[in-house]
């Protein structure tokens, strides 16, 4: 009888450790589909506010301007005229690309407009400013939210004291076979602390790094008295 008794309780206790076991299973399903559910609203409120933003100016009534603007240029200056196709380009890419479906474009489609961004604002400033940039690495192979580092470096550009060649605007991107570093360093304009830390475009970078690559990124960002620094490290 006792052996029986025995039988029957290690046989109860197998069973209950097979209901939490299929418990824990449902749970976990639960948690993932929780998740998963998180970050397709995240996405859809991104892509709503890009939207909205894409509402408020009538992106193909501002490109079929500039295409009057830069054939009408063309009998001026050609100078003029690239100009105008550069800032014509940068705002169809800024304005197309953030609706992609995984929230991706290459590396090397974002450094192509961080690139003509750069000449906008040499334009726009006469040179006046000064840009340490330097990029290492294969930019074909890797996937970046759009505008992430655009975005940083135009924050540069506007609350930024680049005019000083002792303190240039610093832009370093590095690549790996398996990583993207990216550093923006600026010394700083005054009373911008406030500014800085609480600026909406860095908390929608944030946002889509966290949709695009969740768990697999990282931001330090230094905000001392004189100097603002971004530094993001993403791994595949």
């Amino acid at each position: 009888m006792e052996l029986i008794e025995r039988e029957k309780r290690i046989q109860k206790i197998k069973e209950e450790k097979h209901i939490l076991e299929i418990q824990k299973k449902e749970q976990e399903l639960k948690n993932g589909e929780l998740i998963q559910k998180d970050l397709l609203a995240q996405k859809e409120k991104i892509q709503y506010q890009y939207a909205f933003l894409r509402a408020q100016i009538n992106p193909h009534f501002l490109y079929n301007t500039l295409n009057v603007l830069f054939s009408q240029a063309l009998l001026l200056s050609e100078d003029l005229a690239n100009n105008i196709m550069k800032l014509s380009d940068l705002m169809r890419y800024s304005l197309n690309n953030v609706e992609t479906e995984n929230m991706k474009v290459s590396l090397q489609q974002e450094i192509d407009n961080l690139k003509t961004l750069i000449e906008i604002h040499h334009l726009r400033f006469s040179n006046s400013k000064f840009i340490d940039y330097t990029l290492n690495g294969d930019t074909e192979n890797h996937l970046i939210p759009p505008l992430s580092i655009i975005t940083v470096v135009e924050n540069a550009f506007k609350y930024g004291e680049l005019s000083n060649p002792d303190f240039p605007l610093i832009i370093k991107i590095v690549t790996t076979c398996d990583s993207i570093h990216f550093i923006c360093k600026n010394k700083k304009k005054k009373n911008t602390v406030e500014i800085l830390s609480n600026n909406l475009g860095l908390d929608n970078v944030s946002k889509r790094l966290d949709f695009a690559f969740k768990n697999k990124y990282r931001i330090n960002i230094t905000n001392d008295d004189d100097f603002y620094t971004f530094d993001l490290t993403i791994k595949k």
